[in-house]
């Protein structure tokens, strides 16, 4: 019997409804996911490294517009970005025992700039998946991700919040 083909898997809804709650809480019961989180700590987004266990300020205020990254009436440190960046590189060239890769969350700026996260998702898309790719994409943005997609000839699924809850229960059982 042949293995599983990995797949990419879309949690796509509106904005501030619980998809990184969730998704925080789901990977707290395993040992077999790697990649980053997003989630808001005190009013700030972070990112967590899943793997690691650690949190890297998204969000700074400074006068240095050479340091951020500015989306809307965010600053977001270009420094953060780097730091996951060079994770999500690395985790790109090694072979890991993972079964899921997260990247929470692909935004304007990667999807509308080219910027942030976007070298490594193109990296991870031009390449056969190592493991179940989950990408956190707010609604309004779902077409976007879906034509880069299929710019690659990968297939996917795309989920709502709700969705996303049933399917990830029904494969603990």
């Amino acid at each position: 019997m042949s293995a599983r083909t990995p797949k990419i898997w879309i949690l796509t809804d509106e904005k501030q409804i619980g998809k990184t709650t969730f998704l925080q809480q789901w990977i707290a019961k395993r040992h077999d996911v790697i990649g980053v989180l997003s989630p808001i700590v005190a009013g700030k987004r972070f990112f967590y490294n899943i793997e690691n266990k650690t949190f890297t300020p998204m969000e700074i205020s400074t006068d240095d517009k050479n340091a951020i990254l500015c989306v809307g009436r965010f600053e977001f440190s270009k420094q953060a970005f780097d730091e996951i960046n060079e994770y999500l590189f690395n985790l790109s060239s090694t072979t890991s025992l993972a079964k899921w890769l997260i990247i929470d969350e692909i935004g304007i700026l990667e999807l509308e700039r080219q910027q942030g996260l976007y070298v490594n998702l193109i990296n991870i898309l031009s390449k056969p998946l190592k493991a179940d790719l989950l990408l956190v994409v707010r609604i309004s943005l779902l077409q976007n991700i879906v034509s880069l997609i299929h710019h690659y000839h990968k297939e996917y699924t795309a989920l709502s919040l709700s969705a996303m809850k049933l399917f990830l229960a029904n494969l603990e059982h």
